[in-house]
């Protein structure tokens, strides 16, 4: 497997030769050190986003604070009209296709995607 819970994918098998020594052990163990990395990346990318709302929080409270509003008082409307603001642009660029879009020319860059694609297009060449 690829290391990564839910993946399966097989890893590839490596050639043995004795004269290299246990090859396919040292990338099953290379395979699972990258997929335990991948997948800890991933969860680090999802915790960032609510780092970043509870840096926005911060600057909030010192922006009060800098214009002498009462903190206590203005603090959580201000952080929860905020959010909703950006829910709403959110729904918004969604609704305008800009995610699906922005989706879209991720995937044309990907090598898989690439490989995919160019594959299609000898078996349609051979069909037609």
């Amino acid at each position: 497997m690829c290391g990564i819970v839910g993946c399966g994918k097989q890893p590839v098998q490596a050639m043995a030769n004795p004269d290299v020594g246990d090859v396919e052990g040292e990338m099953g163990l290379l395979r699972k050190i990258r997929g335990i990395l991948i997948y800890c990346k991933v969860c680090m990318q999802r915790t960032m986003s609510w780092m970043a709302m509870i840096n926005s929080a911060m600057i909030v409270l010192l922006v009060l604070s800098e214009f002498g509003i009462s903190v206590k008082k203005w603090a959580i409307p201000i952080y929860i009209a905020a959010v909703v603001i950006m829910v709403i642009v959110g729904i918004i660029e969604d609704r305008a296709g800009f995610h699906r879009e922005e989706m879209r020319t991720i995937a044309e860059r990907n090598p898989y995607f690439l490989d995919i694609m160019h594959q299609l297009k000898e078996i349609k060449r051979r069909l037609f």
